[in-house]
């Protein structure tokens, strides 16, 4: 057991997590803490958004 508050960013409808963030550059950890997220919450979705870009796309 892991005794540590889960705080995930935005959960939309119990099916996506969406994890909001303002980064020069995303990183693995960050990939993996929205992977937990999903696992733990047993969500099939998960968006990660980054402010700090100037538009979205795919990547």
């Amino acid at each position: 057991m892991i005794d540590v508050a889960l705080r995930v960013d935005l959960l939309v409808d119990d099916c996506i997590v969406a994890e909001l963030k303002t980064l020069e550059q995303l990183l693995p950890i960050h990939e993996a803490q929205i992977l937990t997220y999903m696992k733990l919450l047993n969500v099939p979705q998960g968006l990660q958004i980054n402010f700090f870009k100037i538009t979205l796309h795919d990547h």
